[in-house]
């Protein structure tokens, strides 16, 4: 009976995987045009910027809603669809024990997502140039990217950050999460008169990622004692002698997608630039995984 469970799950695994990889597109995702008036851009951006966190938060709890937030957790999916391009799809829930609050963790993601070259560049040691002269602001951020892999391949970004904190969750209150919540999204810009992509130069690479910062109490998160799970969400074991102790969890879902590209590269360089996809976003989370890492404390014999 188990076994023949088991295989059901298999199954649905495995139509699961057919389906995400014939139908790329995501619900957060929407097309983004922008011209070449500043002022009218600005306004293009904020026009959105209410409904693109409103499907953001949606997406998220329906995604993460079977699972255990007791635990830290990771998944990588890839895959190549039939147009020739590759697609990278990561889900991560990570404790941040070193965080005193949700507010400190979502300041934190807010600065290194608004510096992302120089975030990445310390992180990673790849070269990022940042093309665009008007980043934003806290509410909404314009970044167009161009990073350079390790084989010298260029591979450019145009994307939109937009943030949101909440002091309380008036439309799902709860006890658990403690009401507090900071919301990040970031969706790539299809067609920008300003800053047109250059495909017989660079690759391409569209970028669509929400970061969520809640808090729990640590008694709720510190039920987990074991994890197979390695770097990036190392199990984080917790104790409290006070029940109102809280631990902040940052959960981070990202979707990139490397456009198939008509530069002549052989498969081995193009295989190095698959395995550097999310490479910045990847460089935000550890970089907020560094600030608020507990040091080591070692003990002597």
């Amino acid at each position: 009976m188990v076994a023949s469970h088991q295989l059901v799950i298999a199954g649905l695994r495995s139509l699961a995987g057919i389906n995400a990889s014939e139908h790329v597109c995501n619900p957060v995702s929407s097309s983004i045009y922008l011209g070449i008036n500043p002022e009218i851009r600005r306004q293009q951006i904020l026009a959105v910027k209410s409904q693109k966190l409103h499907d953001a938060r949606l997406f998220l709890e329906k995604r993460t809603r079977l699972m255990d937030r007791a635990r830290p957790f990771s998944e990588t999916r890839q895959f190549q669809t039939r147009e020739g391009d590759t697609c990278v799809t990561k889900l991560d829930s990570i404790f941040v024990p070193g965080a005193s609050s949700v507010r400190q963790v979502f300041d934190a993601l807010t600065f290194y997502n608004f510096n992302l070259d120089i975030c990445t560049t310390e992180i990673k040691g790849a070269m990022v140039v940042r093309e665009e002269a008007d980043p934003g602001d806290e509410i909404a951020s314009h970044s167009r990217l161009v990073y350079m892999t390790m084989d010298g391949v260029a591979v450019e970004t145009n994307n939109i950050l937009f943030a949101e904190y909440t002091s309380s969750s008036s439309e799902h209150p709860s006890a658990v999460d403690g009401g507090e919540v900071g919301l990040l999204m970031t969706d790539f810009v299809d067609q920008d008169e300003m800053y047109p992509y250059r495909p017989l130069e660079r690759i391409r690479e569209d970028m669509v990622s929400i970061f969520k910062v809640q808090s729990f109490p640590s008694s709720f998160a510190s039920r987990s004692h074991t994890s197979h799970n390695k770097e990036p969400t190392e199990l984080l074991e917790l104790h409290s002698d006070e029940d109102c102790e809280r631990v902040v969890v940052l959960t981070r879902w990202v979707q990139a997608k490397l456009h198939h590209s008509e530069l002549l590269l052989s498969d081995e360089i193009m295989a190095n630039v698959r395995s550097e996809m999310t490479h910045i976003n990847d460089a935000v989370v550890t970089a907020v995984r560094e600030a608020f890492r507990i040091p080591t404390q070692i003990k002597l014999a």
